[in-house]
C-alpha cells in the first residue's frame, strides 16, 4: 500500500480538515482538497478520538467578557477591568455593589434548555447570584468561599466547579424563553442588601444544553465551538483511525433529546451520570411501580412512513429495556422490541418492527434502535420501558426502585438511525454532508487511470455516487450504489457509456473498490477480485477530467456513507496491483 500511495496523484485519507475544507494528503499544494458544506447550524455530531460524542455549541450572549456593556437593567453596580483572572490573564473584572439589590444585566433572546455560566472568585463579598429572567425565571446563589450552592429557584440544576486559586465556574441550567441575564455580588446567601462589597467575574457564557460547554469568546455576535456547521466529520466509531462520515439530511423529531420530561410510573433525575458525550448529563430513570415507561410525544406521524427511534442507554439495575411504538402505530406487542442492555444483545422482536440494532458506545453505554411504519396520520407516541426480562412488560415488586441511565433520544423518518442530532426544545435538522471539487486537470490523467476507495454505502435506496468528472456527468469515471445489494460502475464520455454494469454484493459493509479505465481495458475490482470487465471502449481526450466529487458529476445523487480512503492513480494499474490494492 505504501508504494500505491506514492504513485497516486490524489490521496484522501481522513486526517486534515477545517471549516469548509476536507484535506487531501496529495497533492501537497492544496489543489486536491475538497470543498465541504453542510450548513446545518450546529446540529451535527461525531465520535471523536477519545470515543465520545462531540457536538457543536454556541455562546449565545455577547459580549461575553466586556461587562462594561452589561447595562441592560443595571442597578447599583459598577465594574472595573484589568484584574488577574482564572486563566493567568488580566481579563477578570471587579463587580462591586454600591447599594442594595445590585446587578449588571444583558438582554439575550434564547429558548429551550440552556446553561448560563460565569467564572467567579470571592473578594470582599463571598457570594454571587446568577439570574436568568424569562418565561421560567431561574436563579441561584453561589458560595465562593466554600465552593457550595446557596438558595436555588426554578433551575433544572445548578453547579459550582473549582478551577483553582479560589476561582469557580458557576452555572444554572434552565428550560425557558430567556430575555435577560443578571450577575450580582451578594453579601450572603439570598441576601442582596449589601451596600459596599465586590467579587471577581470573568467569561460569561450561555449555551444550549444540560451542561456548560467549554468557553468561547464573543464580542458582537454568537460564536460557535466544537463541530462547526461546515466542518467535515472525521468519525472514530469504527476504530482508532478516523473515517469520513457523509450522511443524508435528517431531522430529530424529539424536541428535547436530553431533557427528557415525560416519565410515567417513574421518576427522572437529571445530570446523574457520564453520558456517551463524556460529560455529566445522563438522565437517571427510576421505576416507581410495576409498569414504568418514558413517553416521547408532541410530534406528528404519517400513514405509511417508516420511523426509527433510538436512544442511548446504560445498564444499572435493569438488564432489559424495550421500545414500544404506540400512538400512530399498531400499539401492541407487534410494535415492541426488547434489548439486553447489560450484554448488548437484541431480544424478542415484534412482527411490526422492520429493523433493530444495539451498538456499543463504550463505558457500558449502548445505542438501541428500532424501526416501524405508522398506520395512521396524527399525533405519534413512542415509549421506552425498563423491564425485568425479555418479552416481559412489567416489573416484579422487588424490581421497583431500581434505575438505568438514558441519553440522547432521537426519532427520524428513516429505516435506520443516523448520527445523533441534539435538540433543546424544538426539533432540529442536520443537512446533508457534501464534499466536492477536489483536484484539477493537472491532478488526473484523462486517458487512463484508477479510481479507488475503501468505504461502505448507507441510505442507498436511491443513487449514491463518487465520480471523477469534467464538471458535468457526460464525462465521468464513477461507481455508485442504488440498493443495499448492488455496487455499480459507469464510465462514460461524449460518445456514451464505455463501461457500465452492476455487481450483486452487500454495499452496506466495508469494501475496497477500484475502477480501472484505459482504451479497450476497463475493469471493476472489489475486495481483491475482478468483478466486471470490458475490453472495448474509449476514454477521454487529455485534460478532460478536472475534479473529483462525492456525487454524480452534476451535483446530484451525493454519496452517503463511511469513507476510509479515496485515491486516484494516473495510470491503469496491473491486475496484480489491483488485487493488492483492493484486498481487504
Amino acid at each position: 500500500m505504501a508504494n500505491a500511495l506514492e504513485s497516486a496523484s490524489l490521496v484522501m485519507i481522513p486526517s486534515g480538515y477545517e471549516d469548509g475544507t476536507l484535506g487531501s494528503l496529495k497533492p501537497t499544494d492544496g489543489t486536491g482538497d475538497f470543498t465541504f458544506t453542510r450548513g446545518s447550524n450546529i446540529s451535527a455530531t461525531r465520535v471523536n478520538a477519545d470515543g465520545y460524542i462531540e457536538k457543536g455549541y454556541e455562546n449565545l450572549l455577547y459580549p461575553s467578557n466586556d461587562f462594561s456593556q452589561w447595562t441592560d437593567n443595571i442597578n447599583n453596580a459598577s465594574v472595573t477591568s484589568g484584574h488577574s483572572g482564572y486563566d493567568g490573564t488580566n481579563d477578570a473584572w471587579l463587580l462591586s455593589a454600591i447599594n442594595n439589590f445590585s446587578r449588571i444585566g444583558l438582554d439575550v433572546p434564547a429558548s429551550g434548555v440552556q446553561s448560563f455560566s460565569v467564572y467567579a472568585k470571592a473578594s470582599t463579598y463571598n457570594f454571587m447570584r446568577l439570574r436568568a429572567d424569562g418565561s421560567n425565571t431561574a436563579q441561584c446563589f453561589f458560595d465562593l468561599e466554600n465552593g457550595t450552592l446557596g438558595t436555588e429557584t426554578n433551575s433544572i440544576e445548578s453547579k459550582i466547579e473549582s478551577i483553582g486559586n479560589g476561582w469557580y465556574r458557576c452555572s444554572i441550567i434552565l428550560s425557558s424563553t430567556t430575555t435577560n441575564l443578571k450577575i450580582s455580588a451578594a453579601q450572603a446567601d439570598n441576601d442582596l442588601n449589601g451596600t459596599d462589597g465586590s467579587i471577581y467575574i470573568q467569561d460569561a457564557m450561555l449555551n444550549q444544553g444540560m451542561v456548560a460547554y467549554p468557553y468561547v469568546e464573543t464580542t458582537t455576535a454568537p460564536v460557535a465551538g466544537g463541530i462547526l456547521e461546515d466542518m467535515p466529520r472525521l468519525d472514530y466509531s469504527n476504530g482508532s483511525c478516523p473515517s469520513l462520515l457523509l450522511e443524508p439530511e435528517r431531522t430529530n423529531i424529539v424536541p428535547n433529546s436530553e431533557y427528557i420530561t415525560q416519565p410515567v410510573n417513574g421518576t427522572n433525575t437529571y445530570n446523574q451520570g457520564i453520558s456517551p458525550e463524556g460529560v455529566n448529563n445522563a438522565v437517571k430513570y427510576t421505576a416507581d411501580t410495576t409498569f414504568p415507561n418514558i413517553r416521547f410525544t408532541g410530534f406528528s406521524v404519517t400513514t405509511g412512513t417508516q420511523y426509527t427511534f433510538s436512544c442511548f442507554v446504560k445498564y444499572i439495575g435493569y438488564q432489559w429495556m424495550y421500545i414500544n411504538f404506540n400512538n400512530g402505530f399498531t400499539n401492541d406487542t407487534t410494535d415492541d422490541c426488547w434489548f439486553d442492555v447489560e450484554n448488548g444483545e437484541v431480544g424478542t422482536i415484534g412482527s411490526s418492527i422492520n429493523n433493530q440494532s444495539i451498538e456499543p458506545y463504550g463505558n457500558g453505554w449502548y445505542r438501541i434502535s428500532a424501526t416501524s411504519t405508522a398506520i395512521s396520520t396524527g399525533t405519534g407516541q413512542i415509549r421506552l420501558h425498563n423491564t425485568g426480562a425479555d418479552n416481559t412488560n412489567t416489573l416484579s415488586s422487588g424490581e421497583i426502585g431500581l434505575h438505568n441511565l438514558i441519553y440522547g433520544a432521537q426519532l427520524e423518518e428513516a429505516s435506520y438511525p443516523t448520527s445523533y442530532i441534539p435538540t433543546y426544545g424544538v426539533s432540529q435538522t442536520r443537512l446533508e454532508d457534501l464534499a466536492t471539487n477536489a483536484g484539477d486537470a493537472n491532478t488526473f490523467n484523462s486517458t487512463e487511470g484508477v479510481l479507488f476507495a475503501e468505504l461502505s454505502f448507507v441510505d442507498n435506496t436511491s443513487f449514491k455516487f463518487i465520480s471523477l468528472n469534467s464538471g458535468i456527468s457526460t464525462n465521468r469515471v464513477s461507481f455508485y450504489s442504488s440498493s443495499p445489494s448492488l455496487i455499480s460502475v459507469n464510465v462514460r464520455n461524449s460518445s456514451g457509456n464505455q463501461f457500465n454494469g452492476n455487481f450483486s454484493i452487500d454495499s452496506t459493509i466495508n469494501h475496497k473498490i477500484a475502477v480501472k479505465y484505459k482504451e479497450n481495458d476497463f475493469a471493476l475490482w472489489i475486495d481483491g477480485q475482478e468483478r466486471l470487465s470490458d475490453s472495448s471502449g474509449t476514454t477521454f481526450p487529455p485534460s478532460t477530467l478536472t475534479q473529483l466529487d462525492y456525487d454524480d458529476g452534476n451535483g446530484n445523487s451525493p454519496f452517503n456513507g463511511i469513507v476510509k480512503q479515496l485515491l486516484v492513480f494516473p495510470t491503469a494499474l496491473s491486475d496484480e496491483a489491483c488485487i493488492e490494492l483492493t484486498t481487504i
